[in-house]
């Protein structure tokens, strides 16, 4: 994925550079340094009950959900991440999992839509995928309305997690 703001040639970190410099500087900061460190962002959502249709990721404000982002949905200010691959684990077993369908977006625009069982294995993600500061982001997962995961499948009620991860590279203020 290409960002609208990046120059012909420009590749993410020069791009992930020049948003940081352009970031306002507050008055008692002295350094405007950039680094770039291998990350994961993760979220995890819990199937609550049979009704459950989708699983929301990334939203960090609700009770069922564990997540290492500070605002819901989106890299603060001047944070940027290059996502390289999405995994997927949890409860799923391979069965229920192919009745699933992934989808992972960025600013309102699907990056990625497959069954969620592909995602179990690993996704690499080429081109690798541009999450620029304060730019809104999501996935989900959703099964057919007709699916009762927990009366089929026989599921302990401590063991209905799914963790999304995407591995990548974060760019931050220098530490």
């Amino acid at each position: 994925m290409t960002d609208p703001r990046m120059k012909p040639g420009q590749d993410f970190m020069d791009l992930a550079v020049e948003l940081f410099r352009r970031t306002p500087v507050a008055a008692d900061s002295t350094s405007r340094a950039l680094e770039v460190v291998p990350w994961c962002l993760y979220s995890t959502a819990e199937y609550i009950s049979e009704s459950t249709v989708q699983l929301d990721f990334f939203r960090c404000l609700e009770p069922h959900q564990e997540t290492n982002l500070y605002i819901p949905s989106m890299l603060p200010e001047p944070q940027s991440f290059l996502v390289q691959s999405m995994h997927l684990r949890g409860f799923l077993s391979s069965e229920p999992l192919a009745l699933g369908g992934f989808e992972f977006w960025i600013a309102n625009k699907i990056y990625a839509k497959f069954p969620a069982w592909v995602g179990r294995m690993g996704y690499p993600v080429y081109p690798n995928l541009f999450m620029a500061p304060s730019t809104h982001f999501g996935a989900k997962i959703t099964w057919p309305a007709d699916i009762r995961l927990t009366d089929r499948w026989g599921i302990p009620q401590d063991r209905r997690k799914i963790q999304l991860a995407f591995l990548g590279q974060l760019a931050r203020p220098l530490q």
